[in-house]
């Protein structure tokens, strides 16, 4: 009887390691969430900024920025953290587009590249950007890993007590 209660108190403490590492890693995942969630954010809060900068530069300035300014209003509107990184992806995706198209019609006017508030503003965007594509790049390897542990989490007896769910790919 003494092997069985031996082998019996080790699977319960291999359990609970286990849960704690689930419980731990879902932690991490949602502290990478808010921070990936607020480097778009301030990404984004530069955008008035080269609205300002690139005002006198650029002819039709309005219709260039309209669709970005459109974009950043609908991520201020995202306001549900569950599924918010998804849906913010999409809309950052979109004003990362519109970025990009600012940055080409701005390399033409060469008045607007010696301007040193532009330079510093496109760096800083780009830094951001990186920064934000590195972390997405983390946080999709660690939700590849985090759900193969949430399916063998489902295979025990015990995954009723955790209510540990899968995370969506992105």
């Amino acid at each position: 009887m003494e092997p069985f209660l031996a082998i019996f108190i080790l699977i319960i403490i291999i359990l609970v390691i286990f849960y704690s590492f689930l419980i731990y890693i879902n932690f991490k995942i949602n502290k990478l969430e808010l921070k990936i969630i607020n480097l778009f954010e301030k990404r984004t809060w530069i955008i008035p900024s080269i609205f300002d900068v690139t005002m006198k530069y650029l002819n039709k300035h309005d219709e260039v920025f309209r669709n970005i300014l459109k974009y950043r209003k609908m991520e201020f509107s995202q306001i549900d953290h569950e599924e918010k990184l998804l849906r913010l992806l999409h809309t950052e995706q979109l004003i990362h587009n519109e970025l990009n198209f600012i940055f080409r019609v701005s390399n033409k006017h060469q008045k607007l590249l010696k301007q040193a508030k532009f330079i510093y503003l496109r760096e800083l965007i780009i830094n951001r950007s990186q920064e934000i594509w590195t972390l997405i790049k983390v946080y999709k390897n660690i939700i590849k890993n985090y759900n193969k542990l949430i399916f063998i989490k489902n295979l025990t007896i015990v995954w009723t007590l955790i209510p540990l769910s899968k995370k969506e790919k992105i």
